[in-house]
């Protein structure tokens, strides 16, 4: 009984003027304040999608530099095989004249890594030697297998009868191997200039 006796006087009691003047002026300012956070957090969103754009295209691109796998497919998309691409900064090579042939030489930067750490055997599979004039002087030659000594894979291409002047060695796919496993491509551009 006491309670809604306190609670009639209550409702009854009025504020004064400055306090009913608080009270809004609190009101306005919350509302206020939520207004601003939320157009703030309207023109932050594409801001942040920008940005978080931009940051997925480089992870995209640094990725892109280095060496991946792929699996290799066969016309009934049955995975077939597997293939490493982007090595060109992964591996340097030099190519230098002999008498029998160009000796190349190959020094892939991280042995520690996959796949450079497993394969036991290389040869080049694709390569293209072209004379000072653009002309095909030989494609694709069969090369020996060469082991990795010492992270080291030197590799002579039979080349005969080569006249005096400068050539140019593109190579394309170097293939490895290791025992009991199937071969796998390792593909990138490499150019060497040699001179004769």
């Amino acid at each position: 009984m006491k309670s809604k006796m306190i609670i009639q006087a209550w409702n009854m009691a009025e504020p004064s003027d400055k306090a009913e003047r608080r009270m809004l002026e609190a009101v306005l300012e919350k509302n206020h304040s939520y207004r601003r956070r939320t157009d703030g957090y309207r023109i932050l969103r594409p801001v942040l999608a920008v940005i978080l754009l931009m940051f997925m295209t480089g992870i995209t691109a640094a990725a892109a530099q280095r060496g991946h796998f792929r699996d290799i497919f066969s016309f009934t998309h049955a995975v077939t095989g597997t293939a490493y691409e982007n090595a060109d900064d992964e591996i340097t090579v030099t190519a230098v004249p002999e008498k029998t042939g160009i000796a190349v030489t190959a020094v892939p930067a991280d042995m520690s890594r996959a796949p450079y750490r497993e394969i036991e055997e290389w040869r080049i599979s694709r390569c293209t030697l072209c004379d000072q004039d653009g002309r095909i002087i030989d494609e694709n030659p069969v090369t020996a297998w060469a082991p990795c000594i010492s992270g080291t894979i030197n590799i002579t291409i039979p080349v005969t009868d080569m006249k005096p002047g400068t050539y140019r060695l593109t190579i394309t796919e170097f293939t490895g191997r290791r025992k009991a496993d199937q071969d796998l491509p390792v593909s990138g551009t490499w150019v060497c200039e040699i001179t004769y």
